[in-house]
């Protein structure tokens, strides 16, 4: 499966363990757990939807055999610390 990881996981936020351990069996164990870990990792931060309604909209593309856009942007945005001087 050619969909980003954080796509995936993007798109899978809302789904039930259940239903994500059953679409994680279809794809390599390699890719189930980069998966997993951007599950944690989403777990921790305040996603925008617009960024959920795209990765959802990407995936239901590809799985539809369109040939989709690749994700405008990370979500990810870095933290300052300290003011700049």
């Amino acid at each position: 499966m050619k969909t980003g990881d954080r796509d995936l996981a993007l798109a899978m936020m809302f789904l039930e363990d259940r239903e994500r351990g059953e679409l994680l069996e279809r794809v390599s164990s390699q890719k189930a757990a980069r998966v997993r870990a951007e599950l944690q990792l989403q777990e921790r931060l305040r996603i925008e939807y617009r960024h959920y309604l795209d990765a959802v909209q990407r995936l239901t593309a590809e799985l539809g055999g369109s040939r989709c856009a690749r994700s405008r942007g990370s979500y990810l945005r870095p933290h300052r610390t300290r003011p700049l001087r």
